[in-house]
């Protein structure tokens, strides 16, 4: 989204270790030197995420995590409903920055994450979800809950780029056993 990287933006040297402050992040699997954006995110590859948030930095990765909709509740009005973990803004460091990336030091539920690749399906657009379409009432009166309004979380271009990379987690990367 940012015009950082492309599918096809080659890093080196991603299997390696990273290490920052006191952590050491590497990859488990055995992954060739040399891998694309669209290679590290079918491979699930930690170090080269890592190299990409760096390079977003944490204003805009913590922006596009909370744009997504990490960080507060869904709205579907449910009663305990978590709003998950992330870091506030100014608790970002070296560190913190890298383990989010990755998935660990953040919280989310599983109704946030089905809204996240809602989001990207709907062409970078967010219609955030509802439990229910309509209610009837004691008369038999239909009664429609109305949709929120949508918003742009990324362009549609930035999402068909995305649907295609992780297409390619079944066809090439760590999620074959899930291809149709």
């Amino acid at each position: 989204q940012e015009g950082l990287v492309s599918p096809d933006t080659v890093f080196d040297d991603v299997y390696t270790s990273v290490r920052i402050g006191d952590a050491t992040y590497e990859d488990a699997e055995d992954h060739a030197p040399t891998m694309s954006v669209t290679e590290i995110l079918a491979h699930s590859s930690n170090v080269g995420t890592i190299k990409i948030a760096r390079m977003l930095g944490s204003a805009r990765f913590d922006q596009y995590l909370r744009g997504f909709g990490f960080g507060h509740t869904t709205g579907v009005g449910l009663p305990g409903e978590a709003a998950g973990t992330v870091y506030a803004l100014d608790q970002y460091n070296e560190t913190t920055l890298a383990s989010s990336a990755i998935g660990y030091s953040i919280g989310v539920t599983a109704l946030q994450m089905l809204d996240v690749y809602a989001t990207i399906a709907n062409g970078g657009t967010s219609r955030p979800p509802r439990i229910v379409a309509a209610t009837v009432d004691a008369q038999g009166n239909r009664l429609d809950v109305p949709l929120a309004a949508p918003r742009q979380v990324i362009s549609s271009t930035t999402a068909k780029a995305v649907t295609g990379m992780m297409q390619k987690v079944v066809d090439i990367g760590t999620g074959t056993k899930a291809a149709i």
